[in-house]
């Protein structure tokens, strides 16, 4: 195998939807967002901060939002709270400055996750394949992906 940069080099925020403990008053329930700080090197692996679970923190305060034309949007209720992003941007700042002055990842505070897609280190953990084989698996089951 070809020796690659192994250094952490990169620090971004990536973010997802989470289902919260509310619920609308039609039973539905209603995600939050949730923001991480991802180091990444050139090789493609990623760790994710341990303590950087930027929850928005905004209580969901109506049963739904209203589209464009004043209707009711169905799509599923969410809480939006910009100063989760900020938060959570905040950190990833401060990380990327510190890997740029030398610095480096201190593991006791981070924990690997899945590679990058199309990275080198996709590739060689095999990801593809194990994804491939879910899919699989999940096809034979009978689960719609």
């Amino acid at each position: 195998m070809t020796e690659h940069n192994r250094v952490f080099n990169s620090v971004f925020v990536r973010g997802e939807l989470y289902e919260t403990h509310t619920r609308t008053e039609e039973g539905n329930p209603v995600y939050g967002e949730l923001w991480n700080v991802i180091a990444e090197n050139d090789y493609g692996e990623r760790l994710v901060h341990n303590f950087t679970d930027f929850r928005d923190l905004k209580k969901y305060d109506g049963p739904c939002h209203e589209n464009s034309e004043g209707n009711p949007d169905f799509t599923p209720p969410y809480i939006h709270d910009p100063e989760g992003i900020k938060r959570a941007e905040r950190f990833a700042k401060r990380a990327q400055a510190s890997l740029d002055k030398g610095g480096k990842i201190d593991r006791d505070y981070w924990h690997e996750i899945d590679p990058a897609y199309g990275s080198q280190a996709y590739s060689d953990f095999g990801t593809e394949d194990s994804l491939i084989a879910w899919e699989r698996d999940q096809h034979q089951q009978g689960a719609k992906i």
